[in-house]
């Protein structure tokens, strides 16, 4: 039988496709049971990413790929954050009597931000205030005096319940856009900073019903320089009645 008509042997033809039919079904069965195998590991195991850097120590919270915003701010509130701020706090008089003169090297010496090019400045700041007045709306603002005091407001003060801003994520030198997974779990950490201030740092403060004019604060706070006004929004990270310790 010639090699044409061997190949045309619908006896050999038929066991051929047989045996190798049956190694691609199986290699096909081999193949689905593994890509499930990967499926099934991705979908029910918990990644947590970890950025080394030794000075914060910061770890990123991830559960199946979400951010958990809260979980993370609670990991570094404490360790970072408020030393952070502390640590870089200028004096709020001081650094409010810069911007009125010189703008420019008061941001470079104080000022921090991410992207050097057209964006604002974000500062922390410290300093002794007596509150003039308390607005009533849901992002209630405390318009406030520095020592020594003239009666005239220096600065405002976010007392909630609703904060606006990012001005807290943005002095974090620390914490980088590119560490996150996009743009949105980025946005939830800055809100998330927001509830922490309004849960821990301001609501022991009944700003709605109770009259804090005249009232005496120390305050550390963080603020962003927008459109050349040397009378900036606090965002405050620390607030005590002045010498109550309270």
């Amino acid at each position: 039988m010639s090699p044409a008509e061997f190949g045309r042997s619908p006896r050999f033809c038929l066991r051929f496709e047989r045996k190798g039919g049956g190694d691609l079904r199986i290699k096909l069965i081999k193949i689905a049971a593994f890509a499930l195998f990967v499926i099934f590991l991705a979908f029910s195991c918990t990644v947590e990413k970890i950025n080394t850097d030794k000075k914060t120590e910061v770890a990123f919270y991830f559960d199946n790929d979400k951010f958990d915003a809260k979980q993370y701010v609670a990991s570094i509130w404490d360790e970072s954050v408020l030393p952070h701020m502390t640590d870089k706090a200028a004096d709020a008089a001081g650094l409010i009597h810069g911007l009125k003169g010189d703008e420019a090297a008061t941001c470079e010496k104080y000022g921090y931000r991410a992207v050097k090019e057209n964006n604002p400045f974000n500062f922390s700041l410290k300093g002794k205030v007596k509150i003039l007045s308390v607005s009533s709306e849901s992002n209630a603002r405390a318009e406030a005096d520095l020592e020594p005091y003239d009666c005239v407001p220096d600065l405002v003060i976010q007392v909630g319940p609703i904060f606006k801003g990012t001005a807290i994520r943005d002095f974090l030198d620390f914490v980088k856009f590119e560490d996150f997974t996009n743009q949105v779990d980025f946005a939830k950490l800055a809100n998330e900073l927001n509830f922490k201030v309004r849960d821990d740092v301001v609501k022991r403060f009944d700003f709605k019903n109770e009259d804090y004019n005249g009232d005496e604060f120390e305050i550390i706070g963080a603020a962003t320089y927008l459109n050349g006004d040397p009378k900036l929004v606090v965002t405050p990270v620390a607030m005590e009645r002045a010498g109550s310790g309270n």
